[in-house]
């Protein structure tokens, strides 16, 4: 069974650090240890082909059109077409309101290739209520159609079908849950309770996208109740272009020296990032599956 998984930004070379590429990488990997011929694909400065130890391949094709552009590579095209066309693989398409989703979406429709969409995030009210004046028009032109035209949509719960259902999108749903892998979890014997007289270490983990992970909410909530014995709040993660947006919010609400904003730690695991402060906050307005919180 051939089976191709697209991800534009995934990192042909070096770590894989976001959460989209993780689970791109994972389940590329479980498909290959079950026999599958599985293979990355994804955009780039320079043509990359890569032997993952995790028994993938990852294919990176050059690409000048960087970021949210309806452009696939040429040579992406090419492979499509020779790798794929004929129904002779499976593409998973992994990507919510993407151009470069929609524009593969196309060339594999044109080569005779099935795809599966994997979104990752469900498509209820609260991802419609961020740039509404943007996403809706796209949905209507660009989205809907991708998604109709999919031989099956992947969901990370099987309730985020009723959102597509009630959007008017009748195509297969598959429930799909997102994991992580046991060598990353921190042995039980290595945790410990902290001395009750500290002071509280509160955190968030994760892109610091100010909407969808309601970063807005948690700050506004957290200066609305007293912190006792000097909690401080930390959120960390890659800046999506909200940090400094955030930093103002929180001296604003007079939170100097409760709240710290720090770029991400890709030196450690999150599960040992998590297992250091006292409690993880989780303030999404949108959510497929936490990877922090499980």
């Amino acid at each position: 069974m051939r089976v191709a998984l697209y991800l534009k930004h995934f990192p042909a070379v070096g770590r894989v650090n976001d959460g989209t590429s993780s689970a791109v990488s994972g389940l590329a990997s479980g498909l290959a240890a079950n026999g599958a011929e599985a293979t990355v694909l994804c955009e780039g400065p320079a043509r990359v082909s890569v032997a993952d130890p995790r028994g993938y391949a990852v294919e990176c094709f050059a690409n000048p059109a960087s970021g949210r552009r309806f452009a696939v590579a040429p040579a992406l095209k090419e492979y499509v077409r020779g790798r794929l066309g004929g129904r002779r693989g499976l593409c998973l398409l992994n990507g919510i309101f993407h151009p470069s989703v929609y524009a593969m979406g196309n060339c594999l429709r044109r080569a005779g290739a099935p795809y599966v969409v994997a979104p990752h995030d469900p498509y209820d009210g609260a991802m419609f209520r961020s740039n509404p004046q943007r996403k809706w028009p796209y949905w209507c032109l660009f989205e809907r159609r991708l998604l109709r035209r999919a031989a099956a949509i992947q969901v990370l719960d099987a309730r985020h079908g009723d959102c597509l259902r009630r959007l008017g999108i009748d195509t297969r749903v598959l429930e799909t849950d997102n994991g992580i892998a046991p060598q990353c979890a921190p042995e039980e014997t290595r945790l410990r309770w902290r001395a009750a007289e500290e002071p509280a270490r509160l955190v968030f983990l994760g892109r610091l996208d100010a909407y969808n992970k309601g970063l807005d909410i948690l700050l506004d909530a957290y200066a609305g109740v007293r912190a006792p014995g000097g909690a401080t709040l930390t959120l960390q993660g890659p800046d999506w272009g909200h940090r400094a947006r955030l930093e103002r919010r929180a001296k604003r609400a007079g939170l100097a020296g409760r709240v710290r904003v720090l770029a991400p730690d890709y030196e450690r695991s999150p599960a040992a990032m998590l297992a250091a402060p006292d409690a993880f906050r989780l303030p999404s307005r949108s959510k497929g599956l936490s990877l922090p919180l499980l």
